[in-house]
């Protein structure tokens, strides 16, 4: 993902950030709200870079546990 590709995006509430993710550019989520949520795989590298950069995240499955 290019840097800066969220910059002064308002509205944008989640992102779904596929494992095939391998680099995502400095400041690209800069100017996106507060509440913006990544859907990440786990072990994978858009997880770690939202956790390192403080961004929230959840995982595709994070719910399954409520319909088994």
């Amino acid at each position: 993902m290019p840097p800066s590709r969220g910059k002064d995006v308002d509205a944008l509430g989640g992102v779904t950030l596929p494992d095939s993710v391998t680099s995502i550019g400095e400041g690209a989520f800069a100017g996106c709200p507060a509440n913006l949520t990544l859907t990440v795989g786990r072990d994978s590298y858009a997880a770690e870079y939202a956790s390192a950069n403080g961004i929230t995240y959840t995982y595709p499955d994070a719910n399954d546990w409520l319909y088994s």
